[in-house]
């Protein structure tokens, strides 16, 4: 009898650890699982954010300056803003469609990343009060299409931050492509905040997670009247970059 005993004692543990070494297991999968399809929701709220959100925001400033010509009798100027607003709304409609289907945006399908963010400025501040710049420093490299997508749609967080609150009359992005990293600097003359206010808009949280997808770090910095400086600073590897020029 005490054998018997004995006999069990030795054998039920590596059955029970067998079993929970398995549930811990189920555990780990499904606590990976949810945690990928939280990170997706988190990423298809962000593209709709930048497409959707962000192209209503350029048709409502073509809008106003279309009414603002209406209202000096500038036929003229009233038209070509309006214009303007339903190439920006079908674009909008367009990006939607591609966030939809998970494809690159489209400034980015015929162009590289620097040519990219010039359209994307110019389509932006077309007819605005806004003096916008880009500003190019080192080699460019190519990137990975994850991440120049990325970088796009933060620099175009930036600019409609801009446009919509800061009340700037200069905006200047810099992107500079150094030996280890890439450095973006988001730049404008606008009526700044207080840091210390805790400022939790979707735009600059979609800014934080996209540069901590990309295991970067980010400082912004404000001050009331004087403006905002936006610095972004990815770290790069041989295997993840080679230049433009190299790949012709």
């Amino acid at each position: 009898m005490q054998t018997t005993t004995l006999h069990k004692a030795i054998i039920n543990p590596p059955f029970s650890e067998a079993r929970s070494r398995g549930f811990r297991q189920t555990v780990s999968q499904q606590t990976l699982e949810k945690n990928a399809v939280m990170e997706e929701r988190s990423r298809i709220a962000r593209e709709i954010h930048d497409t959707i959100a962000q192209a209503l925001t350029g048709v409502i400033v073509q809008l106003q300056c279309a009414d603002d010509a209406l209202a000096s009798n500038s036929r003229g100027d009233t038209r070509q803003h309006l214009q303007h607003a339903i190439t920006l709304a079908r674009g909008g409609l367009g990006d939607a469609r591609r966030t939809v289907r998970a494809l690159r945006p489209r400034e980015l399908e015929n162009e590289n990343l620097c040519a990219a963010v010039e359209t994307l400025i110019r389509r932006m501040t077309y007819g605005a009060n806004l003096r916008a710049s880009l500003i190019i420093k080192g080699s460019p490299k190519k990137l990975s299409d994850d991440w120049e997508a990325s970088i796009l749609r933060i620099i175009q967080e930036g600019l409609t931050n801009v446009i919509r609150h800061a009340h700037a009359t200069e905006f200047v992005a810099e992107l500079s492509y150094n030996r280890g990293t890439v450095r973006l600097a988001l730049r404008d003359n606008g009526c700044g905040f207080n840091p210390a206010v805790t400022h939790d808009s979707f735009g600059l949280l979609g800014i934080r997670e996209r540069v901590a997808n990309m295991h970067g770090r980010v400082t912004i910095n404000s001050e009331l009247q004087r403006g905002t400086v936006t610095v972004v600073v990815l770290p790069l590897t041989d295997l993840q970059t080679w230049r433009i020029e190299d790949a012709i």
